[in-house]
Formats: structure tokens, C-alpha cells, sequence
């Protein structure tokens, strides 16, 4: 069974990440899609768990995010997401080792190196070749990502990823507390998260109507785009 749970944790991120990539209109998928890895590699009871479960999740989620690829043949997906799924590797050992030695609040703690992995993915990743980052999933809603000029897409990110972060405290404090709902809603880490996201995505929208607002329209170039036949 546990051999089952831990499976399932490693590949359920992957199939909502790959949800979302297939049905853009789930953008608020991607707010919970990581927390079954924030579960599993921050678990204080199991300390250990193999890395080699995210390592499965991470190539699924790339195959799962770039499902065109199986035109070209149905090994095709699978061996780019070897070569560019590498950069999703670090996540899992970098949250086990910060949650371990700081003690962190999980909003905090996955937030920062999912944001730290997600540099890495668009600067290091063969040909800048990283369409998914956690931000970009919010583009429909552009009074809330006009932020972006001022943090660039990981201001986005960095919010989502604490709130999954903060859905992994819950979970945990729920499941050490024997299932009391007062105690979760009642603990420190849990309402001062809550409020400092929520603050978080008050000023991004704030900002983005303020700057929406000065937005204006006039008669510009036309261009043509062309896009090549890869």
C-alpha cells in the first residue's frame, strides 16, 4: 500500500500539470497540482522516501505537458522529456533538504525553491526549451499578472507555489491532530499563510487594475507572423 500511495503521489502531479496543458481553461489546476510532491518529500514521519519517485513524475509530467509530440512517433515524448526534464529533477531533493534543516512554514519553504528550480528549468533547460512554468497558467487573468513587470513570471509562480505549499500544511496538521479542523484553522503557520497570500494576490490584482487602467488604444503597425513548419 505504501509502495501504491507513493506512486500514485509521484504521478499525480504529472496528470494535472498535463490536465491543464491539454485544457487551458483549468487554470486553477496548477495552483494544486504540485502538493502531492510537497507531501510526499516533506513528510516529518518518512524523512526518506526514494528520489527516485519524483524522477518518474517529473518525465511524465514533461510527456504529459507536450502531448504533440506523439505525432512523431510514441517513443518521441519520452526521450525529449529524458533530456528536458532534467531540470525538474532538483525540486524534490532541494524541498527535502531545506524542510529538514530549517523547519520552514511549507508556503515558504516550497515556494522558494520551486521559484529557484523553475530559474533553472528556463535558463539551463536545451534550447530554453520550458513552456510550463507554474506562472504562465494565469495568463487568462490579466488584472492579476500585469505583476510581471516588476517580479517577472516567478512573482506569479512563487504565489501559487506557496499556496500549495500552505494546502501541505493543512493536510499535515489535519492528519497530526487526529483529524481536528479547529486545530488546523486555529495554527499559527496556517493563518499567517493564509493571510500573507492572500494579501500576496490582493496587491498583484490591485496593481494589475491600476495598470490595466492605463492601458490605452490607438492605431499602430500591422504585422504579419509567420510560423515555421518544424
Amino acid at each position: 500500500m505504501t509502495v501504491l500511495l507513493r506512486g500514485l503521489a509521484a504521478v499525480l502531479p504529472a496528470m494535472l500539470l498535463g490536465a491543464y496543458a491539454y485544457w487551458p481553461t483549468l487554470a486553477f489546476v496548477p495552483w494544486i497540482a504540485i502538493v502531492p510532491w510537497v507531501l510526499l518529500y516533506t513528510d516529518d514521519r518518512r524523512p526518506r522516501v526514494w528520489l527516485g519517485w519524483h524522477a518518474i513524475g517529473a518525465l511524465l509530467s514533461w510527456v504529459l505537458q507536450h502531448t504533440e509530440t506523439f505525432r512523431y512517433g510514441w517513443y518521441v515524448p519520452f526521450a525529449m522529456g529524458a533530456v528536458l526534464a532534467f531540470w525538474y529533477l532538483p525540486f524534490a531533493p532541494a524541498l527535502r533538504f531545506v524542510h529538514h534543516r530549517l523547519h520552514l512554514p511549507r508556503s515558504i519553504s516550497v515556494a522558494v525553491v520551486w521559484v529557484a528550480v523553475e530559474w533553472l528549468r528556463a535558463h539551463l533547460t536545451l534550447s530554453s526549451f520550458d513552456l510550463y512554468g507554474l506562472g504562465y497558467s494565469q495568463a487568462r487573468f490579466p488584472w492579476f499578472v500585469q505583476i510581471v513587470d516588476v517580479t517577472g513570471i516567478y512573482g506569479i509562480s512563487f504565489i501559487m507555489a506557496a499556496f500549495a505549499g500552505l494546502v501541505a500544511d493543512a493536510l499535515f496538521l489535519f492528519r497530526d491532530t487526529g483529524g481536528s479542523l479547529r486545530a488546523v484553522l486555529s495554527a499559527r503557520r496556517v493563518r499567517i499563510g493564509s493571510a500573507a497570500i492572500a494579501a500576496a494576490v490582493l496587491l498583484a490584482s490591485v496593481y494589475g487594475v491600476v495598470r490595466l487602467s492605463t492601458v490605452g488604444t490607438r492605431p499602430g503597425p500591422r504585422l504579419a507572423l509567420i510560423q515555421p513548419n518544424i
